[in-house]
Order: structure tokens, then sequence, then C-alpha cells
């Protein structure tokens, strides 16, 4: 792991190691460059990666992935009563993502937020 800190002038600190308590930014400006600041450093030690896998890898184990699959094929043949088939791909994700939304359970979702909040804690801190 990086022992590099990336900072702006905002007054957090995104760091590696040794973390820096600091204040949270309050002009738009300064949250603009804080955000910068994170997601270089999700960047830049593949963080992004991370968390990508392991929301695909809580997701499949929750069974949605399988899930959606069905709902694509039920959209794409007609779906379900009166509704008619999905006749472009952007029609399909357009009535898809929100079934999709929310066929996600409420374990899946925790463990993907608690996960992302870890490797958020890793990278910088913010003290009020």
């Amino acid at each position: 792991m990086s022992s590099s800190t990336i900072s702006s002038s905002s007054s957090i600190s995104v760091n590696h190691t040794p973390r820096v308590p600091q204040t949270p930014p309050t002009s738009a400006a300064a949250q603009s460059a804080l955000r910068s600041d994170i997601n270089r450093a999700l960047l830049h030690d593949g963080h992004v990666e991370k968390i990508q896998q392991r929301l695909l890898a809580l997701l499949q184990a929750s069974g949605w992935t399988d899930a959606v699959r069905e709902i694509c094929i039920s959209t794409m043949r007609g779906g379900e009563g009166k509704e008619r088939r999905a006749t472009s791909y952007g029609e399909l994700m357009e009535r898809v993502r929100e079934k999709a939304r929310e066929n996600i359970d409420e374990k899946t979702r925790r463990e993907g937020v608690e996960y992302i909040k870890g490797v958020l804690t890793e990278l910088c801190e913010v003290t009020v």
C-alpha cells in the first residue's frame, strides 16, 4: 500500500497512512475538490475495482443477477399481463432498471454500504 497523501486545498485529507483528521469543507469548490481527491485515491490504489468485485459477489450470492436475467427475458418476451415486449436496448434498460433496483434485498444493500464505508474510512478520516 502506498504511503502517499492525496490532498487539496480542502479541509479533509485523503491519505493512505497516516490518517490526519480534519474538518469537512463547507464551500462548493472545496467539496468538489474533496470529491476529486477521493476519486483519485480510489482509482490510484485499485479500490474502485475492488468495490465493483465485492458488490458483484454480494449480488450474485443473493441471487440478484439471476433474477435480473429473468426480468430481462420476461420483458423481451412481452412481460406479464398487458405489458408489451421491449423492442430496443434503451427501452429494455428503462423498464428493467427500476425492477432490478427493487430486487436488491436489504441485507445485500447493507453489506455493500458497509464495505464501501470501510474502504472510504481507510482513505480518509473526517472529524467534525
